[in-house]
């Protein structure tokens, strides 16, 4: 393992870079190993992590394979979007 200084903290990251804490996570230190890897992150991309954090917290089973999964995934993001640009859809044929 080693550490990392992001925004001003230092962290402790797996040898992939992966925070070995993830409470340490904040918006701060996701703009900045974002900016390391050339992404440029916006509120829907924070959207997208408060979605999946709230998942990993009550200890629900992430996976795309999951159609409960991806139409609740669409269903919510398309809600938490106000200017509705995601295109999620909202039922599957």
């Amino acid at each position: 393992m080693a550490e990392k200084t992001y925004a001003g903290s230092t962290v402790t990251v797996t040898d992939e870079g992966y925070l070995e804490d993830m409470t340490v996570w904040n918006k701060e230190i996701a703009e900045e190993i974002a900016k390391e890897e050339g992404i440029e992150l916006t509120e829907k991309h924070f959207a997208l992590f408060e979605f999946l954090r709230e998942k990993v917290e009550k200890g629900e089973m992430l996976t795309i394979r999951s159609s409960p999964t991806a139409y609740l995934f669409t269903t919510q993001m398309s809600r938490r979007s106000s200017d509705d640009e995601l295109g999620a859809p909202t039922s599957y044929s």
